[in-house]
């Protein structure tokens, strides 16, 4: 300690000496290695990133630990993880924070990750785990959580995703599992010997396993109505409700149990929707603004020769056009090139009937006004393919089904030499494998200058136009003989046909087909939107559609699907930003380009992000919605769910009826089975993709409708009318079609199966309150600076960032913006306080936290310090507006002491007049030293006023 002989002897000195003052700042390191809570309540080793206040342990910095991460040796006390990290290398048998043989253990706010376990309980009793988030990965861990011999705690609010094991109960009973998340591991909850747990209101989704149970009888429902667990392979339907589940309306628990075994059953599963967010999100959808949407795309392809054929400028359009309404609603948009073969028309293609056979004589020539060319076909030279024009009869047929029964008159056909002939023929020559053989043969034999194709059965002249989706490259197994050949293609109607065949019988007559189409190789665009998820935004769910065309507008196939891609888009967009659905995944709304040039969008996508297959949950493709009867491709289960039983019981949920329809069709196909995608690239392109080794995405479904094609006319009485003429917005008003409410209902079973599969993460309150507002000291020289302490507590369910202004008086003193604060936790901030500007006298300090539009708790926002603070003369430390010698030798007698946690200033050893107060140390560097002594001296005798 200090006497009076050396503090006068100092004083004396420095009457006459001025010192400097330098202040240093150190920076925190991060921290490696084991901590150990020891049963008498230290913290080994010291350093270590946790501070104690009673029985409270709170993480102040993030451990890595290639053994244990955190072991608790204590009874009755909390660790907080306040939002750290305790992160492992996935070292066997280690844990994040393990605890043995302890009882009344609170752990909660941690995030575990990389360790062999998360979080052990062995041997425990009255424990509580909550609210942590522990994701270890495969790679790493094999168990979250562990309860082994441990009896009567509670597990809940926790987010277990990504591992083995999501939850170990061995040798375990009469604890409370409630309120996790437990998603995406190989078993979800492990039972083993284990008895009377309370297991309920979890989301257990998404699993390989859902459960494996030995030995074991517990419960799995907390009653009616409380309710049991949410389960992804529950398919039961919500028809009644009460106790018994046979009272009139649903109440969101299932009809039926959830057997997991004789001994485990859940008696009240809850069903889908069971999340009100379904049903606000599923309101968000507008048909006619979907509809609207459609007419747009086609607006754009009807300006174009081509429409939006793969590669042309009219698709080019449209993808920008995609883009930009992604981007209005709010979402990160952008354009995904890749370079392939493109095609496009430099004028309207024609066919001219010449009865004379001169082309410099026009009175006897007919233009064909139906005539249009086949998607991707070969051009003709600029002035065309004029030609004598030739007719390959084909044979009877009474139907649809009789084609092929009859062969082709191969001695009719040899007689007709095609070389180098402008050649009409049926296209349903190409509805018989023996037919179509025929006809290649002929064609590889004698080339022709160009085909015109044309229904040959009266039969089918209730079909327009009929465009394949690559009419010039044929997919079939005869090859791409048009291409490989150039031989321009086009289509007349069945009027149109009728006629010319029956000109050419009666006179020889000549044609001339102008297809001025221009192929290269250039840049296809798939457009990518992005909502990112919240929980685990690493995880994707795709939802997409095609919005290329054949030789049309494209109105059903596929500006419906690409409308609902859009109008699914703008109600997430929506949904997000008002806070009535938070994606625990990342949400790609994506418009493939060039599906009709058989899957090359999406098998470039698939090319292009081959490293994040094993990340995408489902692919939702919409193609051709908005028809009469509403089905779905079949998907196989996996992860817990099944997604075409998903999309069926969200289309029942909305009141429509669904079927299966066999896989195929459409962009979902190139995700479900990449090798075979890659198979069929090479196979129509002869390119290699390289995504034979992608892997699949078990859960792609395509959502279409019927009727479709003109052929559904046989099969269901009705035909559809994609790849046609008709397939536009006019021909489907008339014809009774796609229509409004229709497109609506399909889009809104998009929308509820893309919340079920990217479960919402439920609303949760948010309220910040200010705890405390604390000067550092209360008495300070004017010109000097005053550190405020002010503590926030989030008392709501997020991470919150929060902007808080202290004020003096009605002055505000300064503003810290986005103070991160987890939910659960507190976080005391220092604000400094420059008080040059301040006149001398005594202020009242209070804090005031701004609060959220959501906040409905305003009164806890404000905090104001129960005291008041003296700005005075520097150098005066007792509050009088006087600098006299009680003040220097109040100062003296404190010289050496530094800052504690408490607040208060310490000798090391502690003096008798220890703790000193923070009052003395003037200039505020945390120590009481010479420039304090000086600053008193210099000011010696000063009064105010």
């Amino acid at each position: 300690m200090l006497d009076k002989t050396p503090s006068v002897i100092l004083l004396m000195l420095l009457l006459t000496t001025v010192f400097a003052v330098t202040v240093n700042f150190h920076s925190a390191k991060a921290w490696t290695g084991t901590v150990y809570i020891r049963a008498d309540g230290s913290i080994d080793p010291s350093d270590a990133p946790i501070e104690r206040v009673g029985d409270v342990y709170t993480l102040t910095g993030s451990i890595t630990s290639s053994a244990d991460g955190i072991v608790i040796e204590r009874d009755d006390m909390e660790l907080n993880g306040a939002g750290h990290i305790v992160q492992g290398n996935g070292e066997v048998h280690r844990a994040g924070v393990r605890v043995v043989a302890r009882h009344n253990v609170t752990i909660k706010n941690i995030e575990v990750t990389k360790f062999y376990s998360g979080i052990i309980l062995d041997t425990c009793q009255n424990c509580s785990v909550i609210w942590n988030s522990l994701h270890q990965t495969m790679l790493y861990g094999k168990v979250n959580l562990a309860l082994y011999n441990s009896h009567y705690n509670n597990i809940a609010g926790n987010n277990l995703t990504d591992n083995w094991i999501g939850i170990d109960i061995s040798t375990s009973s009469y604890n409370t599992i409630c309120e996790n998340n437990v998603t995406e591991h190989s078993t979800g909850i492990y039972l083993q010997s284990s008895c009377n747990n309370s297991i309920y209101h979890n989301n257990i989704i998404f699993n390989n396993n859902q459960v494996d149970i030995y030995d074991s009888a517990n419960t799995w429902d907390d009653g009616y109505p409380s309710g049991g667990n949410l389960w992804s392979d529950y398919w039961g339907a919500d028809l009644y409700s009460g106790p018994y589940q046979n009272e009139t309306g649903s109440d969101g628990i299932g009809d039926t149990p959830h057997v997991i075994d004789e001994n485990n059953i859940d008696r009240y599963p809850f069903s889908y929707p069971r999340d009100p967010c379904e049903q606000q999100v599923v309101s968000l959808v507008n048909g006619s603004r979907a509809y609207n949407y459609d007419l747009e795309l086609e607006n754009i392809a009807l300006e174009h020769y081509a429409f939006r054929s793969g590669g042309s400028a009219g698709a080019n359009e449209t993808a920008h056009w995609i883009k930009e309404q992604f981007e209005s609603f709010g979402l990160e948009a952008w354009l995904e090139p890749f370079e392939f073969t493109t095609w496009d028309l430099m004028t309207k293609p024609s066919l001219l009937i010449d009865d004379d056979g001169n082309s410099a004589t026009t009175y006897d020539q007919n233009v064909i006004s139906s005539f249009q060319c086949e998607h991707y076909s070969w051009p003709t030279s600029p002035s065309g393919a004029f030609a004598d024009l030739v007719i390959l009869p084909l044979p009877d047929a009474e139907s649809y089904f009789e084609i092929g029964m009859n062969p082709i008159n191969t001695t009719a056909w040899n007689a007709i030499n095609t070389t180098g002939k402008v050649v009409l023929i049926g296209r349903e020559v190409r509805f018989s494998s023996s037919w179509h053989n025929t006809y290649k043969n002929k064609l590889m034999a004698q080339p022709p200058a160009a085909i015109v194709h044309t229904w040959w059965y009266e039969w089918m002249s209730f079909t327009p136009l009929m465009y394949s989706s690559t009419g010039g490259r044929p997919i079939s197994s005869f090859g791409d003989y048009y291409w490989d050949l150039g031989i321009p293609v086009g289509s007349v109607n069945y009027e149109d046909g009728l006629w010319i065949r029956n000109r050419e019988s009666s006179m020889d007559i000549s044609a001339n087909v102008s297809i001025r189409s221009v192929i290269g190789t250039g840049t296809h665009y798939n457009v990518v939107g992005k909502i990112e998820g919240y929980t685990n935004p690493e995880k994707m769910t795709i939802i997409s559609g095609h919005y290329d065309t054949v030789m049309c507008a494209g109105f059903c196939d596929n500006g419906a699907g690409t409308a609902g891609v859009i109008e699914l888009a703008k109600v997430f967009a929506d949904a997000v930003e008002s806070g009535v659905y938070k994606p625990a995944y990342t949400l790609l709304f994506v418009a493939f380009a060039s599906e009709e040039l058989y899957l090359v969008g999406s098998i470039n996508y698939v090319k292009q992000h081959k490293s994040d297959m094993a990340n995408v949950k489902a692919v939702i493709n919409l193609d051709c919605i908005g028809s009469d009867e509403f089905r779905v491709t079949e998907t196989d289960p996996v992860n817990g769910f099944d997604l075409d039983q998903v999309v069926l019981e969200a289309a029942l949920d909305l009141g429509v009826s669904g079927e299966l329809e066999s896989p195929g069709g459409s962009d979902q196909e190139t995700f479900r089975n990449p090798s075979w995608a890659n198979s069929i690239y090479y196979q129509y392109w002869g390119l290699d993709a390289s995504i034979s080794d992608a892997t699949p995405v078990p859960s792609s479904a395509g959502l279409i409708s019927f009727p479709l094609l003109y052929s559904d006319a046989w099969y269901m009485g009705r035909p559809g009318w994609i790849h046609t003429e008709y397939d536009n917005s006019t021909s489907t008003l008339t014809l009774d079609w796609v229509e409004v409410a229709d497109l609506e209902k399909h889009i809104q079973i998009a929308a509820l199966t893309t919340v079920r599969v990217s479960p919402n993460i439920p609303t949760l309150p948010r309220n910040i309150a200010l705890i405390s507002v604390i000067p550092g000291k209360t008495v300070s020289g004017q010109s000097f600076l005053v550190q405020v302490r002010v503590t926030i507590e989030n008392q709501g369910g997020y991470i919150e960032h929060v902007n808080v202004t202290v004020y003096a008086n009605t002055t505000a003193i300064v503003t810290i913006e986005n103070i991160a604060v987890h939910n659960g936790t507190s976080n005391t901030v220092i604000f400094t306080w420059n008080t040059t500007e301040f006149e001398k006298g005594n202020y009242t300090i209070w804090a005031y936290a701004w609060p959220f539009p959501e906040e409905t708790t305003h009164a806890d926002n404000n905090c104001t310090f129960d005291g008041l603070v003296l700005i005075t003369i520097p150098g005066e430390v007792d509050g009088d507006f006087k600098v006299k010698m009680d003040d220097i030798i109040l100062v003296v007698d404190a010289f050496g002491a530094t800052l504690r946690t408490d607040g208060w200033y310490w000798h090391t050893p502690p003096c008798v007049l220890c703790p000193h107060n923070p009052n003395y140390d003037t200039d505020g560097n945390g120590r009481i030293d010479m420039n304090d002594i000086v600053i008193a001296c210099t000011n010696f005798g000063k009064t105010y006023p």
